[in-house]
């Protein structure tokens, strides 16, 4: 194992690790992200087929120091080996305005080749590999020097049990013939879509939205997307800017001046006062048919609660012969709405062939009789 303090001895390796031209290099990062809206990337580890680097990038100057690791993350011809990859990726796209290509998620393969979904790393070691791993270090402060040989220790296993599930997993997926799944299911995680939030649908993650009138709907959708703008501009988590229960009493707020919201909701900080105050004045303007709509599941057919038994029931017989979870085939959801005539997920790619053709046989003939 190398510890690596400098940029440009990173990039040496980085550089060193694509001409050797390996097959895969495992990745992992620590960060921390208790108070702020992005991740502070404290330590980068890189496995290859032989060698273990760490890379204390706390102090690394992100655009100026970067370039070779860039380079590798984007070389096609490596396959870049991570577990539960979406934080990590989130941090490389923000920090290096990059997404690697030729990605392998050790859980996502997991879960295709028939184990729980959304298994932790540590599970998934014990599973596959008969490991037992300690967490322990994982929420220890990484942006502290020096790291402790404890966290030095903890940030080699994970990097290590990485390459030693991707060594299994690969063999299954490749005895399953499942490549192809794979790819599919991982489509996400190479689009700049994921890591960008749609600030005009935040107000709906909130647990009361339902339940608004539309008026309120939409003064709460403008004051969820100031939030997520404010936030990201200080580099605030979310609830530091304001909690969710303050968003709640500012739909209540009677009037647009400093005094009435100050007093009114007297746990509003100073500085977002006047922020508040002007989308409040603005939000008046706005017109009804601007307001967001709640979605409603389409009517359904007579023959709903027969035809669903009956895709539950080839959903189940699907998932014992492929070995895999029912829900990974089809949700529940998504059943619904197919039976109400709803476009839905299972009717493209490897879900369509294992089950979705089978599904539209089923539907047809209620379809056909009624």
């Amino acid at each position: 194992m190398e510890l690596i303090t400098n940029p440009a001895h990173f990039n040496t390796v980085c550089q060193s690790i694509c001409d050797a031209q390996y097959n895969y290099v495992a990745i992992d990062t620590e960060f921390v992200r208790e108070k702020t809206y992005w991740p502070k990337w404290a330590l980068l580890q890189i496995a290859t087929p032989k060698d273990i680097y760490l890379i204390d990038v706390a102090a690394f100057d992100k655009k100026e120091c970067f370039d070779s690791f860039k380079n590798l993350l984007l070389q096609s011809s490596i396959l870049k080996v991570f577990y539960a990859c979406r934080q990590d990726i989130e941090i490389f796209f923000h920090e290096l305005d990059t997404i690697p290509n030729s990605i392998f998620d050790c859980q996502i393969a997991a879960t295709l080749c028939g184990y729980g979904e959304g298994m932790g790393m540590a599970s998934m070691a014990k599973e596959l590999l008969g490991m037992e791993m300690t967490k322990a270090q994982q929420h220890t402060n990484w942006m502290a020097r020096p790291l402790s040989q404890k966290q030095l220790d903890y940030a080699i296993g994970d990097v290590k049990v990485i390459r030693q599930l991707y060594q299994v997993l690969m063999q299954k997926i490749e005895d399953l013939g499942r490549w192809g799944w794979l790819h599919n299911e991982q489509i996400h995680l190479s689009c700049s879509r994921t890591y960008v939030q749609d600030h005009q649908k935040l107000w709906q993650k909130l647990k009361t939205h339902h339940k608004l009138k539309a008026s309120k709907r939409a003064l709460l959708q403008d004051l969820c997307r100031w939030r997520e703008e404010k936030a990201q501009e200080l580099n605030y988590n979310r609830g530091r800017v304001l909690t969710d229960e303050t968003l709640i009493k500012l739909l209540d707020v009677k009037g647009s001046d400093l005094i009435t919201i100050a007093d009114t909701i007297p746990e509003l900080s100073v500085d977002y006062i006047e922020e508040i105050a002007e989308l409040l004045e603005k939000f008046k303007l706005r017109l009804p048919q601007s307001y967001p709509q709640l979605y409603f599941p389409p009517s359904r057919p007579a023959y709903f609660a027969e035809a669903l038994e009956k895709l539950k029931r080839l959903r189940y017989e699907k998932s014992i012969q492929l070995g895999v979870s029912e829900r990974l085939i089809a949700g529940m959801e998504e059943m619904k709405d197919f039976i109400s005539g709803q476009e839905v997920n299972f009717l493209t790619n490897w879900r369509f062939e294992v089950f979705g053709k089978h599904a539209e046989e089923v539907l047809a003939l209620y379809r056909t009789n009624n």
